[in-house]
Order: structure tokens, then sequence, then C-alpha cells
């Protein structure tokens, strides 16, 4: 039972970072953890908040899914990011 619920638990988080644009890191052993946890100190050090103003100022549709696209110039450079947006209701 302990097994298939990890599994499951694994296919879920799997899902959930691709669905947000991030990654899961499963190590293998305790050399894989050390090189795991220096990858996502780079990471971290790495993060940019980006803001914008729309075009069109009227209110969007409560719900509405706002497709985001994320680009670099330089090559190689790996990005993970959000891949979509929901619009909050106005308060």
């Amino acid at each position: 039972n302990y097994a298939r619920a990890t599994k499951q638990r694994e296919e879920q988080l799997t899902a959930l970072a691709q669905e947000t644009g991030g990654r899961i890191l499963l190590p293998s052993s305790t050399e894989g953890i050390i090189k795991q946890v220096e990858q996502v100190s780079r990471d971290i050090e790495a993060q940019y908040v980006v803001t914008y103003a729309p075009k069109r100022l009227f209110e969007p549709t409560s719900g509405a899914v706002r497709p985001i696209n994320v680009f670099s110039r330089r090559i190689g450079l790996r990005l993970f990011s959000l891949r979509s947006h929901v619009v909050a209701p106005a308060t």
C-alpha cells in the first residue's frame, strides 16, 4: 500500500509541477540530494518577478485563462515559468 501511495503522490506532484511550469526533483542517492540542493540554490538566486499593464483597460472576465509566454534571448538558458494565469474575481 505504501509503495502504491508513494507512486500516486509522485504522479500528482509531477502533474502539478508541469501545470505550474515548475519541476519535481527526485534524488536517488545522498549525492543526488547534494547536487540538487546546489541546483535549487542557483535557481533561487536567478528568480525574477515580471509585471505588465494590459493595453485594454476593461475588466476581464473572472475565471478567464490568460496564456503566459516567457522567452530568453540567451541561448541555452532553461526557463521555468507559469504557462497560464486565471483571472481572479474583482474585489
